[in-house]
């Protein structure tokens, strides 16, 4: 367990194991602030962030090696969205996210097993975008 603390913000970094092809459980992961984050929010937003960077993703891109990548680059977002939200900056028009929804669900693909595993449906799949693009 690795813990960071500064004078406003808590992040506690859990490390736990996957196993693929089984529904994923959530489990709190992180807590920043006192908003608590999940696995599958993690998963989620990972699996959406690089679905808006590089085409077709594919293959498992929550290998093991990942984890502690994956964790860092999410902590470094929620608390980038968190800033971004409590000043109300960049705000997004429904076009700029329609237009990044299509590019996602393109590099996704069809019946994308990640998305079904996570459970993650149109209007999350949306607000993932918009989170993203923030």
């Amino acid at each position: 367990m690795v813990a960071r603390k500064t004078t406003n913000w808590l992040a506690v970094l859990l490390f736990s194991t996957h196993v693929y092809g089984d529904v994923l459980g959530d489990r709190i992961i992180m807590d920043i602030g006192g908003n608590s984050f999940t696995q599958r929010q993690l998963e989620a937003h990972i699996l959406v962030r690089e679905s808006l960077r590089q085409r077709g993703v594919r293959g498992n891109i929550f290998s093991p090696q990942h984890w502690q990548q994956h964790l860092q680059i999410f902590l470094d977002d929620m608390l980038i969205l968190a800033k971004i939200e409590r000043y109300k900056w960049y705000p997004l028009t429904n076009a700029e996210i329609d237009a990044a929804l299509k590019k996602s669900e393109h590099n996704l693909g069809a019946n994308n097993a990640d998305l079904v595993r996570l459970g993650i449906n149109s209007n999350m799949l949306k607000n993932l975008v918009a989170n993203n693009l923030k």
